[in-house]
C-alpha cells in the first residue's frame, strides 16, 4: 500500500519545493508542482507514474539536464541548481552517471573505448581495479573489443551501465534503461544495476514504467500530474502494480492517505470479478525472481456464462513469474453480439443500366488514301510531278541501264503532268586542239638520299597500290 513520504537518512540528493513550468499563458504546462523529495545513498529508488506525470522531468531536475524554476536541488552536498553552466556541465561528468533508453555508444569504438570514453574526454585515468571490477560485474569481459554492431542490444545496454559505473558517481539516473530490451536482457540488465547498488553501494534512481523493473528497487515513488503522491517500501511486482491501479483513480486533490481510506468499490459481483481477473493477467511476467522447477498454472479470465467477457484459460509454468498481460490480453475473444434474421438491414442488389448495343462495322476500306501533307503556311502541298515514261527505255530500267525497284503502278490520270524541259546532249567526244608532246625527265637524285623524292603511284582500278 502507498504510504507517505518519510525522510530518509543519510540523504545524498534532496529536493525542496521544486517547480517546473513549460510554456506561458494558457499553453503553460505544469510539469513539477511543489516537489520536495530526498533519495537515501547507496539505495535504489524507482519513480513510476502514468503517462504525462513528471517522472523523467523530475530525473532531470536532480540530475542537472533541465533547470528549474524555483526551488532548491542537491547533489552530494552542492546545490546544483544555482550552479553557472560551465561548472554545472564539469559536476555532471564528474559526479553523475546516466543510463538513458537508447544506448548511446559511439559505433566506431569499441566496448572497452566506449567505457572509458568520459574518462578519456576529461583527460583522467582509469582506475583499472574499478574498471575490472565494473567490467566483470557486468558480464563483459569477453565482449571489450567488440563494437556496437556486434553486440546484442542486452549487451549494449551494459556496456552504457558500464560506462556510468566506472566513474564511481555519485548517483546513477537511469532513464527507462529497458525500455528497447527484451524479457531475458531486461532481467540481466535489472540484475546487474541491483548487483551495483549491494556490492559497490551505488545510489541508483531509475525511472521506469514496468512494474517488474520497478520490483528491484528498494523504494518507489509515484508522481501523478506534477505531484509525489506517496511512496512504496519494498516493493513487489504485485503491490507496484496494485497501487498504479490506484492511481489511476486518484482526483486532482487526493494523495497517498486519501487512497487508504477509499471505500471499497460498488461495482457488481460479476463485474468486479472479471475486472480481478484481468488485473491479474495484466501482472508483468517477471513479478519475482525466476526459480527452477515452478509449478504449472491455469489462468481463467471472465466468466463461461458472460457473453461478453468468453472464457480463456491459459496453461503454463510460473518459472518467470506471473504471465505475461499483454500477450493474454490480445488472446481474450471480441464481444459477441447477437442480431435476430429479421433485423439485419436488406441492401437491394445492384442493377446493371441497359447500354446501346455494339454496332460491328464489316465495309473498312481496304486501301487508304493519303493526303498530301499541309506546307509551312498552311496550304497543301502540291503533288510531285510524275514524268512520262520513255518509250526508248524499257521498262524496270532507268536511262542508263540500271534496273529500278519496284513502285507499283502508277495511275497518270491522278497526277497532272508538265511538259519535261529538253536535257542539252552532251557529245561522247570533244575535240581538243593538239599539243606538242614534252619529253619526261625523271628527278635527279641528290648526294643526300634522304632528300631524294619518287613521284607518288596512282592506285589502280582494283583498290591495291
Amino acid at each position: 500500500m502507498i504510504s507517505a513520504l518519510s525522510p530518509s537518512s543519510d540523504p545524498i540528493v534532496v529536493a525542496t519545493n521544486v517547480n517546473k513550468v513549460y510554456g506561458r499563458g494558457q499553453t503553460a504546462v505544469h510539469a513539477l508542482k511543489e516537489v520536495s523529495v530526498d533519495i537515501k545513498r547507496a539505495s535504489f529508488t524507482a519513480i513510476m507514474g502514468p503517462s504525462g506525470s513528471g517522472k523523467s522531468t523530475l530525473m532531470h531536475a536532480l540530475a542537472g539536464l533541465d533547470r528549474i524554476d524555483s526551488g532548491t536541488v542537491t547533489v552530494g552536498g552542492t546545490r546544483i541548481d544555482a550552479l553557472p553552466q560551465s561548472r554545472l556541465t564539469k559536476f555532471r561528468r564528474d559526479h553523475i552517471g546516466f543510463v538513458f533508453q537508447s544506448f548511446n555508444l559511439i559505433p566506431a569504438l569499441n566496448a572497452e573505448e566506449n567505457i572509458t570514453l568520459p574518462a578519456d574526454i576529461a583527460g583522467r585515468r582509469v582506475d583499472q581495479e574499478r574498471f575490472d571490477l565494473v567490467v566483470d560485474a557486468m558480464g563483459l569481459r569477453n565482449r571489450l573489443k567488440h563494437r556496437p554492431a556486434e553486440l546484442s542490444g542486452g549487451q549494449q545496454q551494459r556496456v552504457a551501465c558500464a560506462r556510468a559505473l566506472v566513474g564511481s558517481p555519485d548517483v546513477l539516473f537511469a532513464d527507462e534503461p529497458t525500455g528497447n530490451l527484451d524479457s531475458h536482457s531486461t532481467r540481466q540488465v535489472l540484475t546487474r544495476l541491483r548487483a551495483a547498488t549491494d556490492e559497490f553501494s551505488q545510489t541508483v534512481v531509475m525511472v521506469t514504467h514496468e512494474p517488474e523493473a520497478a520490483a528491484y528497487a528498494d523504494r518507489v515513488l509515484f508522481l501523478v500530474d506534477g505531484r509525489i503522491i506517496g511512496e512504496l517500501r519494498h516493493p513487489t511486482a504485485d503491490s507496484v502494480f496494485d497501487a498504479l491501479r490506484g492511481l489511476g483513480e486518484l482526483t486532482e486533490d487526493e494523495d497517498a492517505a486519501d487512497i487508504a481510506r477509499r471505500p471499497a468499490s460498488s461495482a457488481s459481483p460479476v463485474e468486479d470479478s472479471v475486472s480481478q481477473e484481468l488485473l491479474r493477467a495484466h501482472r508483468p511476467r517477471h513479478a519475482t525472481p525466476p526459480t527452477q522447477n515452478s509449478p504449472t498454472t491455469a489462468l481463467n479470465l471472465g466468466d463461461p456464462n458472460d457473453p461478453i467477457s468468453g472464457r480463456l484459460s491459459v496453461i503454463g509454468t510460473e518459472k518467470d513469474g506471473v504471465v505475461n498481460a499483454t500477450e493474454l490480453a490480445s488472446m481474450i475473444p471480441p464481444p459477441r453480439v447477437v442480431v435476430p434474421p429479421e433485423e439485419l438491414p436488406v441492401v437491394p442488389a445492384p442493377t446493371l443500366e441497359a447500354t446501346a448495343p455494339i454496332r460491328v462495322v464489316d465495309d473498312i476500306p481496304t486501301e487508304l488514301h493519303a493526303e498530301p501533307a499541309a506546307t509551312s503556311n498552311g496550304a497543301p502541298a502540291e503533288p510531285h510531278p510524275t514524268a512520262e515514261p520513255d518509250p526508248d527505255v524499257p521498262a524496270g530500267t532507268s536511262r542508263d541501264g540500271a534496273p529500278t525497284p519496284d513502285s507499283g503502278p502508277v495511275d497518270p490520270d491522278s497526277y497532272e503532268s508538265e511538259p519535261l524541259e529538253e536535257t542539252p546532249t552532251v557529245p561522247d567526244t570533244v575535240d581538243m586542239p593538239d599539243m606538242p608532246a614534252e619529253p619526261h625527265t625523271a628527278p635527279t637524285a641528290t648526294s643526300n638520299e634522304a632528300c631524294a623524292t619518287t613521284a607518288p603511284q596512282s592506285p589502280s582500278s582494283d583498290g591495291e597500290e
